[in-house]
């Protein structure tokens, strides 16, 4: 027959399951906290990612006119930049004269409303846009792609911010400026092949259009006129990019 615990006895098992509680706890509160860093960096990520793609979809152009012949877009493109927009002459089955682009439907049918009581007859034409899969490209293509798409979005902010007068032309001088280092740095890493010649014109495109705005002396009502100019070539640009690749790929 067993006999009653021992003193020493009770305080051993006790002690033991003090220490199991404790080791318990412990465990307890680093998954915890683990679980805790884990949903922090992976929202962060999720939202740089949606920063980042904001464009990746779609794009809402504001047209003020479509013409048979270049130069009737070319008079229209004038008055449109001289009011502050982009006056962009987009080609497709005809002349497009753009005002802005848009990421939402809902902005662009902002400005069209705005727009509705002047001379101009405004409609909205949606943009498809599509980044070539990952898979097809060496990592300095991607990485034009995604200085592309980062080139387009930021110019698309600071232009907004210029209308809203939230920061200054100077301001604006300088993150373009910076941006138009970083398209530079990316058409140097292109090599020979023709897919990288296909982002190396691209590029340089870009880089060209942010040359002849910041060497231009614009007038306060016409900067941010040519800030959207650039953020809507980036579009153009970025609007074929799929569909070149892909033929490059067959």
């Amino acid at each position: 027959m067993r006999k009653t615990a021992t003193f020493y006895e009770l305080y051993f098992f006790e002690s033991a399951g003090k220490q199991r509680r404790k080791g318990a706890k412990f465990w307890f509160v680093l998954i915890l906290s683990l679980a805790l860093v884990l949903a922090i960096v992976l929202f962060a990520v999720f939202k740089k990612s949606t920063n980042r793609d904001k464009f990746s979809k779609k794009a809402f152009l504001v047209v003020v006119g479509k013409y048979d012949f270049v130069s009737d877009a070319k008079d229209m493109a004038d008055n449109v930049e001289v009011a502050g927009g982009a006056g962009f002459i987009w080609v497709d089955d005809s002349f497009w004269v753009v005002a802005f682009a848009y990421p939402t439907k809902e902005m662009a049918e902002n400005i069209e409303k705005q727009l509705s009581g002047s001379k101009w007859r405004c409609e909205i034409e949606e943009i498809k846009l599509k980044k070539p899969k990952k898979s097809w490209l060496s990592n300095s293509q991607w990485r034009a792609v995604e200085g592309l798409w980062d080139c387009m979005n930021n110019l698309f902010e600071i232009a907004l911010a210029l209308d809203r007068k939230e920061i200054s032309a100077a301001n604006a001088y300088k993150q373009i400026s910076k941006r138009r280092k970083d398209i530079a740095f990316l058409e140097k890493k292109m090599g020979d092949d023709e897919l990288d010649r296909v982002f190396a014109e691209r590029l340089e495109t870009v880089k060209g259009e942010i040359d002849e705005f910041l060497k231009s002396s614009f007038p306060n009502n016409l900067y941010s006129s040519g800030i959207k100019s650039i953020c809507v070539k980036c579009v153009y640009l970025c609007s074929g990019l799929w569909s070149e690749v892909e033929k490059l790929q067959k």
